[in-house]
């Protein structure tokens, strides 16, 4: 009986060892796949430490998009704003994390397109559903008394360009919890929606919930009728 369960579990293990290795190896095909492509910049950084090599990769990766953006700069003569740049890669930025003998191997990535450098730039499309348009009709229900605070600043944001900063503020100050791409969102539903065009342009502000309110007309919306825009998810403090 001793012996069966011990092949058992040396069996287990071998499956366990053989999955493990098996991803490790899609995730190295996956980091030169990225290297080779010239749509991304990326970091990379071997450490003892798993977390000091990510935080290290991530911050090499901010140089590089530093580098990057300014060579652009040079060539295009397009004004960039610094904090927006930052600001945007933190919240971009993709990582894939393995082991590198004993110590850990961090690779950081960015999609160049999705690296917003200022006013009127080009921006990169964001996961909407591809679904039918909504019909867009009144329902003066559901139209609020009073606007949360956060919901004021935000109504207020014109270009793509305002926003991070922005955000941050409100999180500082405890009126949102969170904010991240609309493709990161666990739950859509549960997120005030700023939506933005390729010009960089704010459209709309909607609210959270599966039945969403354009903020600014009060009228009914959905996501589905801003189709190839981009979009920023804010959570509310409640």
């Amino acid at each position: 009986m001793k012996t069966k369960f011990c092949l058992m579990l040396l069996l287990v293990l071998q499956a366990l060892t053989g999955s493990y290795a098996q991803q490790t190896e899609e995730q190295k095909k996956e980091i030169n796949k990225i290297k080779k492509s010239s749509l991304y910049l990326y970091a990379e950084t071997t450490m003892p430490d798993k977390e000091e090599a990510m935080m290290t990769a991530i911050d090499m990766l901010k140089d590089e998009a530093q580098r990057w953006v300014s060579e652009k700069k040079k060539k295009q003569e397009t004004d960039v704003d610094w904090e927006v740049v930052m600001t945007n890669v933190t919240q971009s930025y993709n990582k894939i994390e393995l082991p590198r003998g004993n110590m850990y191997r961090a690779f950081a990535y960015v999609k160049k397109s999705d690296i917003i450098t200022g006013k009127n730039v080009i921006v990169s499309d964001v996961e909407m559903p591809d679904s039918e348009v909504e019909e867009i009709t009144e329902d003066p229900a559901s139209q609020p008394a009073e606007q949360p605070e956060a919901i004021k600043r935000l109504l207020a944001l014109k270009m793509y360009d305002e926003v991070p900063a922005c955000v941050e503020t409100l999180k500082k100050e405890g009126l949102i919890t969170e904010y991240n791409r609309y493709a990161s969102l666990s739950n859509p539903d549960d997120y005030v929606l700023i939506i933005y065009n390729r010009a960089g342009e704010v459209e709309a502000i909607l609210s959270e919930g599966a039945e969403r309110i354009n903020m600014r007309t009060l009228q009914a919306d959905g996501v589905a009728n801003y189709k190839g825009r981009g979009a920023i998810g804010v959570k509310l403090s409640k």
